[in-house]
Protein backbone atom coordinates (compact mmCIF):
# COMPACT_ATOMS: atom_id res chain seq x y z
CA UNK A 1 0.00 0.00 0.00
CA UNK A 2 1.36 3.23 -1.44
CA UNK A 3 1.77 6.26 1.42
CA UNK A 4 -0.55 8.11 -0.38
CA UNK A 5 -3.32 5.50 -0.31
CA UNK A 6 -2.62 4.94 3.15
CA UNK A 7 -2.78 8.57 4.06
CA UNK A 8 -6.23 9.02 1.92
CA UNK A 9 -7.21 6.19 4.27
CA UNK A 10 -6.03 7.82 7.41
CA UNK A 11 -8.33 10.64 6.81
CA UNK A 12 -11.53 8.96 5.62
CA UNK A 13 -12.92 9.07 9.18
CA UNK A 14 -12.41 12.44 9.86
CA UNK A 15 -14.04 13.75 5.97
CA UNK A 16 -16.87 11.27 7.12
CA UNK A 17 -17.30 13.07 10.37
CA UNK A 18 -17.36 16.35 8.47
CA UNK A 19 -19.74 15.37 6.48
CA UNK A 20 -22.01 14.21 8.31
CA UNK A 21 -21.84 17.54 10.56
CA UNK A 22 -22.42 19.38 7.79
CA UNK A 23 -25.31 16.90 6.66
CA UNK A 24 -26.94 17.66 10.32
CA UNK A 25 -26.03 21.07 9.79
CA UNK A 26 -27.91 21.55 6.72
CA UNK A 27 -30.69 19.26 8.27
CA UNK A 28 -31.46 21.40 11.05
CA UNK A 29 -31.54 24.67 8.82
CA UNK A 30 -33.67 22.79 6.58
CA UNK A 31 -36.08 21.99 9.76
CA UNK A 32 -35.35 25.01 11.19
CA UNK A 33 -36.80 26.63 7.75
CA UNK A 34 -39.28 24.40 7.57
CA UNK A 35 -40.37 25.23 10.94
CA UNK A 36 -40.36 29.19 10.62
CA UNK A 37 -42.53 28.58 7.54
CA UNK A 38 -45.22 26.38 9.26
CA UNK A 39 -45.43 28.67 12.13
CA UNK A 40 -45.87 32.09 9.42
CA UNK A 41 -48.34 29.92 7.77
CA UNK A 42 -50.02 28.78 11.19
CA UNK A 43 -50.09 32.37 12.66
CA UNK A 44 -51.35 33.41 9.35
CA UNK A 45 -54.13 30.98 9.08
CA UNK A 46 -55.46 31.63 12.19
CA UNK A 47 -55.14 35.85 12.11
CA UNK A 48 -57.09 35.37 8.53
CA UNK A 49 -59.58 32.74 9.83
CA UNK A 50 -60.50 32.10 13.49
CA UNK A 51 -59.23 35.75 14.79
CA UNK A 52 -60.99 37.86 12.16
CA UNK A 53 -64.12 35.68 12.25
CA UNK A 54 -63.59 35.93 16.41
CA UNK A 55 -63.19 40.11 15.55
CA UNK A 56 -66.33 40.14 13.27
CA UNK A 57 -68.81 38.47 15.38
CA UNK A 58 -68.01 40.99 18.42
CA UNK A 59 -69.21 43.88 16.45
CA UNK A 60 -72.48 44.65 18.27
CA UNK A 61 -72.55 47.73 20.72
CA UNK A 62 -75.08 46.25 23.51
CA UNK A 63 -78.62 47.72 23.95
CA UNK A 64 -78.05 48.45 27.95
CA UNK A 65 -75.05 48.76 30.33
CA UNK A 66 -75.17 45.01 31.32
CA UNK A 67 -74.81 44.09 28.17
CA UNK A 68 -71.99 46.24 27.22
CA UNK A 69 -70.22 45.33 30.32
CA UNK A 70 -70.24 41.65 29.34
CA UNK A 71 -69.14 43.00 25.79
CA UNK A 72 -66.15 45.02 27.20
CA UNK A 73 -65.37 41.37 28.81
CA UNK A 74 -65.42 39.39 25.90
CA UNK A 75 -62.99 41.97 23.95
CA UNK A 76 -60.87 41.78 26.65
CA UNK A 77 -60.20 37.94 26.27
CA UNK A 78 -59.64 38.45 22.55
CA UNK A 79 -57.21 41.35 23.42
CA UNK A 80 -55.16 39.01 25.58
CA UNK A 81 -55.20 36.60 22.51
CA UNK A 82 -53.91 39.39 20.44
CA UNK A 83 -51.27 39.93 22.34
CA UNK A 84 -50.03 36.54 22.33
CA UNK A 85 -50.04 36.49 18.02
CA UNK A 86 -48.03 39.87 18.46
CA UNK A 87 -45.52 37.58 20.97
CA UNK A 88 -45.58 34.53 18.39
CA UNK A 89 -44.70 37.25 15.51
CA UNK A 90 -41.90 38.63 17.40
CA UNK A 91 -40.67 35.15 18.01
CA UNK A 92 -40.79 34.21 14.11
CA UNK A 93 -39.19 37.11 13.49
CA UNK A 94 -35.93 36.64 15.47
CA UNK A 95 -36.04 33.25 14.04
CA UNK A 96 -36.39 34.95 10.76
CA UNK A 97 -33.27 37.00 11.31
CA UNK A 98 -31.25 34.03 12.53
CA UNK A 99 -31.94 32.24 9.51
CA UNK A 100 -31.14 34.97 7.25
CA UNK A 101 -27.78 35.31 8.78
CA UNK A 102 -27.46 31.20 8.80
CA UNK A 103 -29.04 31.12 5.24
CA UNK A 104 -28.39 33.95 3.19
CA UNK A 105 -29.68 32.61 -0.12
CA UNK A 106 -33.15 32.62 1.56
CA UNK A 107 -32.63 35.73 2.85
CA UNK A 108 -35.43 38.01 0.64
CA UNK A 109 -38.08 35.13 1.35
CA UNK A 110 -37.36 35.01 4.92
CA UNK A 111 -37.34 38.95 4.99
CA UNK A 112 -40.47 39.53 3.43
CA UNK A 113 -42.32 36.70 5.56
CA UNK A 114 -40.64 38.58 8.61
CA UNK A 115 -42.12 41.77 7.48
CA UNK A 116 -45.40 40.21 6.50
CA UNK A 117 -46.33 38.49 9.75
CA UNK A 118 -45.07 41.54 12.06
CA UNK A 119 -47.37 43.38 10.18
CA UNK A 120 -49.84 41.54 10.02
CA UNK A 121 -50.04 40.75 13.73
CA UNK A 122 -49.71 44.42 14.95
CA UNK A 123 -52.24 45.56 12.71
CA UNK A 124 -54.93 42.68 14.06
CA UNK A 125 -53.59 43.82 17.55
CA UNK A 126 -54.01 46.75 16.45
CA UNK A 127 -57.99 46.64 15.01
CA UNK A 128 -58.27 44.76 18.37
CA UNK A 129 -57.75 47.65 20.84
CA UNK A 130 -59.78 50.04 18.35
CA UNK A 131 -62.89 47.74 18.88
CA UNK A 132 -62.11 47.02 22.54
CA UNK A 133 -62.04 51.09 22.90
CA UNK A 134 -65.58 50.81 21.09
CA UNK A 135 -66.70 48.69 23.11
CA UNK A 136 -65.45 50.63 26.41
CA UNK A 137 -66.95 53.86 24.55
CA UNK A 138 -70.71 51.85 24.76
CA UNK A 139 -70.52 50.91 28.27
CA UNK A 140 -69.58 54.19 28.96
CA UNK A 141 -72.59 55.74 26.83
CA UNK A 142 -75.20 53.11 28.58
CA UNK A 143 -73.57 54.19 31.90
CA UNK A 144 -73.81 57.72 31.38
CA UNK A 145 -77.86 57.14 29.24
CA UNK A 146 -78.49 54.87 32.39
CA UNK A 147 -77.34 57.63 35.00
CA UNK A 148 -79.56 60.65 33.45
CA UNK A 149 -82.28 58.33 33.17
CA UNK A 150 -82.24 57.53 37.27
CA UNK A 151 -81.97 60.92 37.42
CA UNK A 152 -84.53 62.09 35.36
CA UNK A 153 -86.82 59.82 37.10
CA UNK A 154 -85.83 60.97 40.67
CA UNK A 155 -86.56 64.41 39.08
CA UNK A 156 -90.11 63.67 37.60
CA UNK A 157 -91.15 61.86 40.58
CA UNK A 158 -90.97 64.76 42.20
CA UNK A 159 -91.83 67.31 40.00
CA UNK A 160 -95.42 64.90 39.93
CA UNK A 161 -95.75 65.01 43.37
CA UNK A 162 -98.36 67.64 45.44
CA UNK A 163 -96.03 70.86 46.27
CA UNK A 164 -97.14 72.36 50.13
CA UNK A 165 -95.38 75.33 51.42
CA UNK A 166 -95.61 77.19 54.73
CA UNK A 167 -93.61 80.52 54.37
CA UNK A 168 -91.05 82.38 52.22
CA UNK A 169 -87.93 80.00 53.84
CA UNK A 170 -88.99 76.99 52.76
CA UNK A 171 -89.70 78.50 49.34
CA UNK A 172 -86.62 80.24 48.56
CA UNK A 173 -85.35 76.05 50.01
CA UNK A 174 -87.18 74.49 47.14
CA UNK A 175 -86.08 76.26 44.73
CA UNK A 176 -82.70 76.00 45.23
CA UNK A 177 -82.72 72.45 45.14
CA UNK A 178 -84.87 72.40 41.94
CA UNK A 179 -82.71 74.63 40.62
CA UNK A 180 -79.37 72.49 41.41
CA UNK A 181 -81.93 69.19 40.63
CA UNK A 182 -82.29 70.76 36.87
CA UNK A 183 -78.50 71.83 36.71
CA UNK A 184 -76.94 68.25 37.46
CA UNK A 185 -79.40 66.99 34.79
CA UNK A 186 -78.18 69.46 32.05
CA UNK A 187 -74.51 68.47 33.04
CA UNK A 188 -75.35 64.93 32.64
CA UNK A 189 -77.02 65.09 29.83
CA UNK A 190 -74.65 67.31 28.15
CA UNK A 191 -71.79 64.82 28.82
CA UNK A 192 -73.84 62.13 27.13
CA UNK A 193 -75.10 63.71 24.05
CA UNK A 194 -71.27 64.75 23.39
CA UNK A 195 -70.06 61.10 24.61
CA UNK A 196 -73.07 59.38 22.13
CA UNK A 197 -71.73 62.30 19.37
CA UNK A 198 -68.21 60.50 19.46
CA UNK A 199 -69.27 56.78 19.65
CA UNK A 200 -71.84 56.82 16.72
CA UNK A 201 -68.98 58.81 14.63
CA UNK A 202 -66.34 55.61 15.74
CA UNK A 203 -69.12 53.00 14.67
CA UNK A 204 -69.44 55.11 11.31
CA UNK A 205 -65.78 55.23 10.42
CA UNK A 206 -64.66 52.49 7.75
CA UNK A 207 -62.20 49.94 9.09
CA UNK A 208 -59.91 47.53 6.95
CA UNK A 209 -58.94 44.45 7.11
CA UNK A 210 -55.08 42.46 7.40
CA UNK A 211 -54.99 42.64 3.56
CA UNK A 212 -55.73 46.91 3.43
CA UNK A 213 -59.36 46.11 2.16
CA UNK A 214 -62.30 47.55 3.65
CA UNK A 215 -64.29 45.64 5.84
CA UNK A 216 -68.11 46.52 5.71
CA UNK A 217 -69.49 46.07 9.54
CA UNK A 218 -72.73 46.04 10.15
CA UNK A 219 -73.32 48.31 12.77
CA UNK A 220 -76.17 50.47 11.02
CA UNK A 221 -78.13 48.96 14.12
CA UNK A 222 -76.06 49.87 16.68
CA UNK A 223 -76.29 53.79 15.09
CA UNK A 224 -79.97 53.63 15.50
CA UNK A 225 -79.88 52.21 18.79
CA UNK A 226 -77.87 54.89 20.19
CA UNK A 227 -79.83 57.65 17.81
CA UNK A 228 -83.24 56.59 19.52
CA UNK A 229 -81.43 56.37 22.81
CA UNK A 230 -80.86 60.30 22.55
CA UNK A 231 -84.30 60.42 21.07
CA UNK A 232 -86.22 59.41 24.09
CA UNK A 233 -83.78 61.00 26.48
CA UNK A 234 -84.02 64.11 24.23
CA UNK A 235 -88.43 63.71 25.20
CA UNK A 236 -87.19 62.93 28.79
CA UNK A 237 -85.21 65.95 29.51
CA UNK A 238 -87.87 67.94 27.30
CA UNK A 239 -90.52 66.72 30.09
CA UNK A 240 -88.72 67.88 32.53
CA UNK A 241 -88.07 71.14 31.90
CA UNK A 242 -91.96 71.50 31.22
CA UNK A 243 -92.97 70.45 34.44
CA UNK A 244 -89.57 72.24 36.02
CA UNK A 245 -91.60 75.27 34.47
CA UNK A 246 -94.72 74.88 35.99
CA UNK A 247 -93.30 73.80 39.39
CA UNK A 248 -91.44 77.33 39.09
CA UNK A 249 -94.57 78.89 38.23
CA UNK A 250 -96.09 77.51 41.56
CA UNK A 251 -93.05 78.37 43.69
CA UNK A 252 -93.22 82.24 42.46
CA UNK A 253 -97.36 81.92 43.39
CA UNK A 254 -96.18 80.36 46.81
CA UNK A 255 -93.73 83.16 47.04
CA UNK A 256 -96.14 85.55 45.85
CA UNK A 257 -98.99 84.34 48.45
CA UNK A 258 -96.16 84.95 51.11
CA UNK A 259 -94.99 88.03 50.17
CA UNK A 260 -98.94 89.62 50.13
CA UNK A 261 -100.00 87.97 53.50
CA UNK A 262 -96.08 89.70 55.02
CA UNK A 263 -97.12 92.82 53.45
CA UNK A 264 -100.97 92.77 54.59
CA UNK A 265 -99.53 92.24 57.95
CA UNK A 266 -97.26 94.52 57.79
CA UNK A 267 -99.93 96.97 56.51
CA UNK A 268 -102.07 95.92 60.27
CA UNK A 269 -99.13 97.00 61.83
CA UNK A 270 -98.92 100.46 60.48
CA UNK A 271 -102.64 100.95 60.72
CA UNK A 272 -102.00 100.01 64.53
CA UNK A 273 -99.06 102.43 64.96
CA UNK A 274 -101.24 104.75 62.99
CA UNK A 275 -104.12 104.36 65.32
CA UNK A 276 -101.47 104.85 68.45
CA UNK A 277 -100.16 108.39 67.26
CA UNK A 278 -104.31 109.33 66.72
CA UNK A 279 -104.54 108.63 70.47
CA UNK A 280 -101.58 109.53 71.73
CA UNK A 281 -100.15 112.88 69.71
CA UNK A 282 -103.81 114.03 67.92
CA UNK A 283 -105.80 113.92 71.47
CA UNK A 284 -104.81 118.06 72.26
CA UNK A 285 -107.88 119.72 72.91
CA UNK A 286 -106.68 122.76 71.24
CA UNK A 287 -106.84 126.74 71.80
CA UNK A 288 -107.13 128.70 69.40
CA UNK A 289 -108.89 128.60 65.74
CA UNK A 290 -105.27 128.51 64.45
CA UNK A 291 -103.83 126.05 66.87
CA UNK A 292 -107.47 123.82 66.31
CA UNK A 293 -106.65 124.59 61.95
CA UNK A 294 -103.35 122.39 62.30
CA UNK A 295 -104.62 119.84 64.30
CA UNK A 296 -107.40 119.06 62.07
CA UNK A 297 -104.96 119.38 59.02
CA UNK A 298 -102.32 116.82 60.74
CA UNK A 299 -104.97 114.62 61.01
CA UNK A 300 -106.42 114.91 57.98
CA UNK A 301 -103.15 113.80 56.56
CA UNK A 302 -102.51 111.11 58.92
CA UNK A 303 -106.50 110.01 57.63
CA UNK A 304 -105.54 109.64 54.24
CA UNK A 305 -102.35 107.82 55.08
CA UNK A 306 -104.57 105.23 56.76
CA UNK A 307 -106.71 104.88 53.79
CA UNK A 308 -104.50 103.93 51.32
CA UNK A 309 -102.26 101.84 53.94
CA UNK A 310 -106.31 100.37 54.32
CA UNK A 311 -106.74 100.18 50.54
CA UNK A 312 -103.34 98.50 50.10
CA UNK A 313 -104.11 96.14 52.48
CA UNK A 314 -107.38 95.13 51.29
CA UNK A 315 -105.98 94.74 47.81
CA UNK A 316 -103.36 92.30 49.00
CA UNK A 317 -105.59 90.15 51.21
CA UNK A 318 -107.65 89.91 47.60
CA UNK A 319 -104.60 88.89 46.08
CA UNK A 320 -103.15 86.19 48.65
CA UNK A 321 -107.21 84.82 48.30
CA UNK A 322 -107.09 84.56 45.06
CA UNK A 323 -103.88 82.76 45.22
CA UNK A 324 -104.58 80.49 47.81
CA UNK A 325 -107.52 79.22 46.23
CA UNK A 326 -105.22 78.81 43.21
CA UNK A 327 -102.78 77.05 45.07
CA UNK A 328 -105.45 74.74 46.38
CA UNK A 329 -104.52 75.86 50.27
CA UNK A 330 -106.79 76.17 53.13
CA UNK A 331 -108.42 79.83 52.85
CA UNK A 332 -109.30 80.05 56.74
CA UNK A 333 -106.03 81.83 57.44
CA UNK A 334 -106.28 84.38 55.11
CA UNK A 335 -109.95 85.12 56.16
CA UNK A 336 -108.55 85.56 59.77
CA UNK A 337 -105.91 88.10 58.26
CA UNK A 338 -108.83 90.24 56.63
CA UNK A 339 -110.70 90.23 59.87
CA UNK A 340 -108.10 91.27 61.36
CA UNK A 341 -107.77 94.05 58.47
CA UNK A 342 -111.01 95.39 59.02
CA UNK A 343 -111.03 95.01 62.66
CA UNK A 344 -107.82 97.60 62.58
CA UNK A 345 -109.33 99.79 60.24
CA UNK A 346 -112.48 100.07 61.99
CA UNK A 347 -110.74 100.95 65.13
CA UNK A 348 -109.00 103.55 63.55
CA UNK A 349 -112.22 105.09 61.90
CA UNK A 350 -113.79 105.37 64.92
CA UNK A 351 -110.89 106.99 66.41
CA UNK A 352 -111.02 109.32 63.85
CA UNK A 353 -115.04 109.87 63.83
CA UNK A 354 -114.29 110.84 67.97
CA UNK A 355 -111.01 112.79 67.29
CA UNK A 356 -113.12 115.18 64.56
CA UNK A 357 -116.09 114.82 67.14
CA UNK A 358 -113.45 116.42 69.85
CA UNK A 359 -112.16 118.91 67.27
CA UNK A 360 -115.75 119.97 66.39
CA UNK A 361 -116.54 120.56 69.97
CA UNK A 362 -113.63 122.43 71.10
CA UNK A 363 -114.62 124.67 68.00
CA UNK A 364 -117.51 124.79 69.39
CA UNK A 365 -116.76 125.84 72.68
CA UNK A 366 -113.68 128.71 71.16
CA UNK A 367 -116.71 130.29 69.04
CA UNK A 368 -119.66 130.04 72.08
CA UNK A 369 -116.67 131.73 74.00
CA UNK A 370 -116.06 134.04 71.72
CA UNK A 371 -120.12 135.07 71.88
CA UNK A 372 -120.48 135.11 75.57
CA UNK A 373 -117.80 137.56 75.20
CA UNK A 374 -119.59 139.76 72.93
CA UNK A 375 -122.63 139.85 74.33
CA UNK A 376 -120.98 140.72 77.75
CA UNK A 377 -118.94 143.31 75.89
CA UNK A 378 -122.10 144.63 74.15
CA UNK A 379 -124.24 144.12 77.94
CA UNK A 380 -121.56 146.26 79.69
CA UNK A 381 -122.15 149.37 76.73
CA UNK A 382 -125.45 149.10 77.09
CA UNK A 383 -125.32 149.46 81.34
CA UNK A 384 -123.01 152.52 80.48
CA UNK A 385 -125.67 153.74 78.06
CA UNK A 386 -128.63 153.30 80.70
CA UNK A 387 -126.50 154.97 83.52
CA UNK A 388 -126.02 157.64 81.78
CA UNK A 389 -129.71 158.15 80.22
CA UNK A 390 -131.35 157.38 83.81
CA UNK A 391 -133.16 154.31 82.03
CA UNK A 392 -134.09 151.16 84.37
CA UNK A 393 -131.44 148.56 84.03
CA UNK A 394 -133.89 145.63 84.00
CA UNK A 395 -135.88 147.08 81.50
CA UNK A 396 -132.93 147.86 79.14
CA UNK A 397 -131.08 144.95 79.65
CA UNK A 398 -133.47 142.03 80.29
CA UNK A 399 -133.12 141.04 76.33
CA UNK A 400 -129.45 141.16 76.47
CA UNK A 401 -129.14 139.32 80.23
CA UNK A 402 -131.71 136.53 78.42
CA UNK A 403 -129.46 135.67 75.32
CA UNK A 404 -126.29 136.24 77.55
CA UNK A 405 -127.94 133.58 79.99
CA UNK A 406 -128.39 130.87 76.97
CA UNK A 407 -125.37 131.74 75.74
CA UNK A 408 -123.89 130.82 79.00
CA UNK A 409 -126.06 127.43 79.30
CA UNK A 410 -124.51 126.56 76.20
CA UNK A 411 -120.81 127.32 76.96
CA UNK A 412 -121.55 124.88 80.22
CA UNK A 413 -123.29 122.53 78.25
CA UNK A 414 -119.92 122.32 75.57
CA UNK A 415 -117.65 122.54 78.36
CA UNK A 416 -119.30 120.04 79.92
CA UNK A 417 -118.78 117.65 76.82
CA UNK A 418 -115.30 118.36 76.39
CA UNK A 419 -114.80 117.36 80.42
CA UNK A 420 -116.54 114.14 79.42
CA UNK A 421 -114.20 113.36 76.24
CA UNK A 422 -111.33 114.47 78.22
CA UNK A 423 -111.97 111.93 81.32
CA UNK A 424 -112.38 109.06 78.65
CA UNK A 425 -109.12 109.33 77.13
CA UNK A 426 -107.72 108.94 80.64
CA UNK A 427 -109.52 106.30 81.26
Amino acid sequence: MTPLLSQHLTSLPQREAEMSKLTAENEERCRMLEEHAEGVNRLLDWIEGPGEKWLLTLHEIGENKDEARQLVKEHQQLALKSKEIVSQADELAELASRLMAAVPAHSITLEKAREQVRGLARQYANRVERQTGMARQSEEFHTRLSDLTRKTDVLLESLCTDLMMNDLAAVESEKSNLEEKVSAMEKMYESMTTCASSFIDDLSAEEMNVHGKRVVRDYMAGIVHVREQLSAARERRKRCLELVDVRRLKLQQFTQLFTCENDAQQAIKWLEELHETLLKDYNQLGGADEELRHLRDDRMKLEETARSTYEYGRQLCQVALVLRRSLRMDVKNQIGLNEKLEQTWGRLCRALSENEAKLNVTEAFNTTVVEVNHRIEELGHKIQEVRESQLSPEAVCAHERRHLNNDIQELRHIADMLIAQVNANHK
